[in-house]
């Protein structure tokens, strides 16, 4: 889920906010390791910073859940055990459907042009059978349009601060086949109707759907890192 789509044109954000936004991609892209030490000043030269906006920027990372700063140590990059995982996609889920569901009930047609290119970009990169991250980013990238458009800056920042960590998770594990991908495919379809269509039961049931088919995958793959 790329911060892209809410970011204004001219970028307002403080140093240490895009600091924490590049740790936090560096984090998901693999650049840094679960149960790696983070360390202000190394991360200091790596990102032409201070080592006082590194440490506000790593408080930041810390209160989205990529690391835990231990004191006298520094930061350290989370392992998330099973049922962490499995918790996160349960709140995950929750927020998906309500912003599916809010969504549904005052999406224009413009929204559902853009899903609808979203849908297609994920139907070629799932059946075209390549980098399955790419698959991940896409599918997220429907979510974060749909948190997005539904208006809410509750459900929408837990929307997007659980799927940022399950989204880094699904890069490490690396879960699913053809099948979930076919179904997880026609969840979307459904969702994305339901959307155009103005229907906020059928949306949210759709959304929870597209999360349970995740955590399927999770409940029978415990982690594995590749």
């Amino acid at each position: 889920m790329s911060t892209s789509d809410s970011e204004p044109a001219a970028d307002t954000r403080t140093l240490e906010l895009r600091l924490s936004e590049r740790i936090e991609r560096d984090i998901m892209s693999a650049a840094y390791a679960p149960g790696e030490w983070l360390r202000e000043q190394d991360l200091a030269v790596r990102y032409g910073a201070s080592r006082p906006s590194v440490r506000e920027a790593l408080r930041t990372v810390a209160q989205s859940g990529f690391v835990e700063i231990q004191p006298w140590r520094g930061a350290q990059v989370i392992l998330l055990a099973h049922e962490e995982l499995l918790q996160l996609t349960l709140l995950m889920e929750d927020a998906y459907a309500l912003c599916a569901e809010l969504t549904a009930r005052k999406a224009d047609a413009a929204v559902g042009e853009e899903l609808r290119q979203k849908l297609s970009e994920l139907e070629v990169a799932a059946e075209g059978g390549g980098d399955r991250s790419e698959v991940y980013r896409l599918s997220f990238a429907i979510g974060r349009r749909i948190g997005l458009a539904a208006h809410s800056r509750h459900a929408f920042r837990q929307l997007v601060q659980a799927g940022n960590l399950v989204l880094w998770q699904h890069r490490l594990i690396r879960p699913g086949d053809s099948q979930t991908d076919a179904q997880s495919l026609n969840a979307y379809r459904v969702l994305i109707s339901a959307v155009e269509r103005g229907q906020p039961q059928a949306a949210a049931a759709a959304a929870r759907l597209v999360i349970i088919l995740m955590r399927d995958l999770f409940c029978q793959e415990p982690a594995r890192i590749v």
